[in-house]
């Protein structure tokens, strides 16, 4: 974050703070938001891919982690789809 930040030659504060604005979220859920994303768009074109490859192309640190935000974010798991109440 600190990177974004200096990028767009702000501090993190501020950074965080109009993110929270716009958003609605925290730069930590944003992120989080933009890796499910990418992650759902890779299991949709590419069911050749595992799990544990989709896991790694988006920045989780394991599969379970990945598993555990996805059916948090979506209501489904990755691969089984099933709806979750």
């Amino acid at each position: 974050m600190e990177h974004v930040a200096s990028e767009l030659c702000m501090t993190s504060t501020t950074l965080r703070r109009k993110l929270s604005a716009i958003a609605g979220v925290t730069p930590r859920q944003y992120i989080m938001n933009i890796k499910l994303e990418r992650a759902r768009h890779l299991f949709e074109c590419n069911p050749e891919y595992t799990v544990a490859e989709v896991a790694d192309m988006c920045g989780f640190y394991d599969h379970s982690h990945l598993i555990r935000a996805y059916r948090a974010a979506f209501g489904i798991t990755p691969r089984g789809g099933k709806q979750m109440p």
